[in-house]
């Protein structure tokens, strides 16, 4: 037992994310796809389509979605100078932001709840929370699964900001809160869905009036968070000017038909809403993936991935006695509380009041898919609930025996963690967390698309292509050695305009 104690378990924080980056691009291939398309493949190409909000391919359409991602694929433009391999880049991204993400959570928890507590190896409170935040069941199909780079950036900015703000805010730094703008800036991809701005402020801003409450009789203390966050507030809006004011001229355009028919965004928001009852959010699971679709196949539809599922609210029940004894008990459980009332939609038992606000309140009506987008926080917030809760059942339980207890409290949180983030994850840990068995994300562009952009480019720059059959709509499938299936990605794959898909918004030129 002596090497246990000798050893350092936050390295694992490092190890997890390099495993799994290893295992998912171990054949060399891209992961694309769904919604996004190939934006790695050409990484010059796809800098230029991000820094526009006219988007000269299919017909010509405005838009202002790809903005905030701009500098990012401009740096790795710049970087890899169209002679490095696309897929180092992409791997190097899901390392940086997976390391990210879980070293953040760690800090997190650490600085807000297990400094405060008298506990045997404390620290490892902290780590199980990063390891849970990575690999938990909505991690795997709302994160990674739904392959959006606005989830994956968010995915590591959320917890990121979040610590710099509450550490500036404690110390009273004008250094971390500068520090907290830029790294929203290093990963402002995030913004490219503009709901991923609510996500970023809310558990801020709920920490600044969970701050504000506790230090309330301390008049120096209340002015100087509210210093401090209208000093963060004010840098992010001119750092982020860049797309926030092309949003800003060019929402109504884009959005108007969006918010002319609420109505049908309320019918929206319940048909989404049935396919995570509040059954299936607290334990972070979305019906399509693991149920009504079997994309992982038939095995959690079986009694004993049931059983497994449920663990992480059990669980976390026995963290409430520790929990209620630190100062911050507080800002998790009311930040628990508010992201659960918002990722539950119009179920019951607060969707009434979700549904009134939802029409009354036009910018929530982005939240139609309310757990798809604000579930992250959720996820968040449940961390130090099943990290602490984890711990105290180890705990109790090695208490029964008088021998052997530092064996059993360690058995027990292995077995938890194996069974949570291991074999209920399963599909992070082999690659088919996207699409599972149904649905391949991993492809190798033909090289014959290549030489027939080479030969494009010997023709000059003064026309654009026309692909046939013309898609009124935007999905494909192409059946390469390892098929495609998402975004008709003729964008990425020629340097010139591409006119191939969605040209039905453009009905006389498509006519």
């Amino acid at each position: 037992m002596s090497i246990f104690r000798k050893v350092k378990w936050s390295f694992l924080l490092l190890l997890i994310p390099l495993v799994l980056t290893l295992i998912w691009f171990r054949k060399g291939l891209l992961y694309a796809g769904g919604e996004e398309g190939i934006p790695f493949y050409n990484l010059s190409k796809t800098s230029e389509l991000s820094s526009r909000v006219w988007l000269e391919g299919n017909g010509g359409l405005p838009t202002i979605w790809f903005l905030p991602r701009a500098p990012y694929f401009w740096f790795l433009s710049f970087l890899s100078q169209n002679n490095a391999n696309t897929v180092l880049p992409q791997a190097l991204t899901f390392l940086i932001l997976m390391i990210t993400a879980t070293v953040s959570v760690y800090f997190l928890v650490r600085e807000t709840v297990v400094s405060k507590l008298k506990l045997k190896s404390a620290k490892n409170v902290a780590l199980l929370s990063g390891i849970f935040y990575l690999l938990n069941p909505y991690s795997m199909t709302q994160i990674w699964g739904r392959g959006l780079y606005t989830q994956f950036f968010g995915f590591a900015l959320t917890p990121l900001f979040l610590l710099l703000v509450i550490r500036a805010i404690n110390k009273k730094s004008l250094t971390l809160a500068s520090l907290a703008v830029v790294v929203t800036f290093v990963f402002s991809p995030a913004f490219v869905t503009q709901t991923q701005v609510l996500v970023l402020w809310v558990p801020a801003l709920l920490y600044l009036g969970f701050y504000l409450s506790k230090n309330k009789k301390n008049k120096a203390e209340v002015l100087s968070a509210i210093l401090i966050s209208v000093f963060i507030g004010v840098f992010f809006l001119l750092v982020h000017a860049w797309w926030i004011i092309p949003t800003t001229l060019f929402a109504k355009g884009q959005y108007s038909f969006l918010l002319e028919s609420s109505e049908y965004n309320l019918g929206s928001l319940r048909g989404v809403s049935r396919q995570f009852p509040p059954s299936y959010v607290i334990r972070l699971i979305h019906d399509m993936y693991f149920f009504s679709a079997k994309l992982y196949g038939e095995i959690y539809s079986s009694v004993l991935f049931k059983l497994i599922s449920w663990i992480i609210p059990i669980v976390s029940l026995f963290s409430i006695s520790i929990l209620k004894k630190t100062e911050h008990f507080k800002f998790y459980l009311f930040l628990f509380a508010v992201s659960l009332f918002i990722s539950l939609g119009s179920n019951f038992p607060t969707g009434p009041i979700f549904e009134w606000l939802f029409l009354k309140i036009s910018y929530l009506q982005s939240l139609r898919n309310p757990f798809e987008k604000f579930g992250l926080v959720f996820m968040l917030a449940y961390a130090p609930f099943f990290s602490l809760g984890t711990y105290n059942l180890a705990s109790e339980l090695s208490r029964n025996f008088s021998y052997k207890k530092n064996r059993i409290f360690l058995l027990t949180i292995g077995t938890i963690v194996v069974l949570v983030s291991g074999v209920y994850v399963w599909p992070m840990w082999t690659g088919h967390f996207a699409g599972g068995f149904k649905i391949n994300p991993w492809i190798e562009v033909p090289e014959y698309y290549e030489e027939v952009d080479r030969w494009l480019s010997e023709k000059g720059a003064d026309f654009r292509i026309i692909h046939v059959p013309l898609l009124p709509g935007d999905g494909v499938r192409y059946n390469w050695l390892n098929s495609y299936q998402g975004l008709e990605p003729s964008e990425y794959l020629f340097n010139h305009s591409s006119i191939s898909r969605n040209v039905g918004v453009n009905k006389s030129f498509y006519n």
